[in-house]
């Protein structure tokens, strides 16, 4: 009897585990649909997505930063590169520095994040 009990206690405890959930994502990323061009003093950004972009950071190069209250939908935008700055202070420099990548977040509404990366050779 003791032995039937037990084999039924695993058995459930096996079928409690295989149907757990693990935690939902809490801060689910939505992918930003972007265009992203270097003229070798200005990046050129156009947001391609049907919504704006709120608190936006773009990141150069995983080192450069510059913090952008909105960026609209289906706008271009164009942005000196010397407003990138490290965290030290240290602008970007286009004549000493190739830009290589960009990361472009954004937070939204209801905790999503949106992020594109893109990059260039």
């Amino acid at each position: 009897m003791k032995r039937i009990i037990l084999v039924f206690i695993l058995i459930l405890i096996i079928a409690l585990l295989l149907n757990c959930e693990g935690p939902k994502d809490s801060n689910p990323t939505i992918d930003l649909k972007a265009e992203v061009n270097f003229t070798g003093t200005q990046l050129i950004i156009l947001n391609k997505d049907d919504f704006d972009w709120p608190n936006v950071t773009l990141e150069l190069n995983k080192k450069y930063a510059l913090n952008v209250d909105i960026i609209k939908a289906n706008k271009k935008y164009n942005i000196p590169i010397g407003q990138f700055t490290t965290k030290d202070g240290t602008r970007f420099n286009p004549f000493t520095t190739k830009p290589t990548s960009i990361n472009i977040w954004s937070r939204m509404p209801e905790n999503k994040r949106g992020f594109y990366y893109g990059q260039w050779n």
